[in-house]
């Protein structure tokens, strides 16, 4: 639960947490994510109107403790630029990146268009032919990972009943902080992109 000591803290005061890995990181993600999700809701869905299938979008959407946490890591205070601006433009590339993802006859390389697909809610209509084909390889890959944290936090972050399971939820369910466990899951989709290509890419 955000206090109103947090959410009167500055985005310089509440980035520095985050990069520092403050024992107040959660708290400073969740603060800075209710402070702009609805940026990141509106730039989701001005760049992604024409740009993404419905499916993807809902994935852009759910990951916004993501996207600030990315944003809060790769901001630097010296480009006199304000933190929503950087956010925005960060938010601008992933869904632009997702659109020329998908525009290619390739296995997707970005995290939000890849993990999709491993949101059982998505129905075969969703679906192109290709992604379909590519659901159970990602779910054997995911369930071949030796890092029992990695496919923990793969599992509980997209095989849920509505929607993707917020960070705080994982983060509290795993053992680790919100900034924990996103590490464990990009260096695990990271591993998990370079297997698929390498195994799959010209066979499907």
């Amino acid at each position: 639960m955000i206090t109103q000591e947090m959410s009167t803290l500055p985005d310089e005061t509440l980035i520095s947490y985050i990069k520092e890995s403050s024992i107040r990181v959660n708290d400073a993600i969740s603060t800075l994510t209710e402070r702009y999700q609805k940026l990141v809701s509106s730039m989701v869905t001005r760049f992604s109107s024409k740009n993404l299938e419905q499916c993807d979008k809902d994935c852009f959407l759910g990951n916004k403790e993501y996207h600030v946490y990315r944003a809060a890591k790769s901001f630097d205070p010296e480009r006199k630029t304000k933190f929503s601006s950087h956010l925005s433009n960060e938010v601008k590339f992933a869904t632009l990146n997702a659109k020329k993802t998908r525009s290619q006859n390739e296995i997707p390389t970005d995290n939000a268009t890849l993990f999709h697909l491993i949101d059982k809610n998505h129905q075969p209509e969703d679906l192109d032919f290709k992604r379909l084909d590519l659901l159970p390889i990602i779910q054997q890959e995911i369930s071949s990972l030796s890092d029992k944290r990695a496919r923990e936090i793969l599992t509980l972050r997209y095989s849920t009943e509505k929607k993707n399971v917020p960070w705080y939820k994982i983060a509290a369910k795993v053992g680790l902080s919100i900034q924990g466990c996103i590490n464990v899951h990009d260096a695990a989709t990271n591993k998990l992109k370079l297997r698929i290509k390498a195994k799959y890419s010209t066979a499907i």
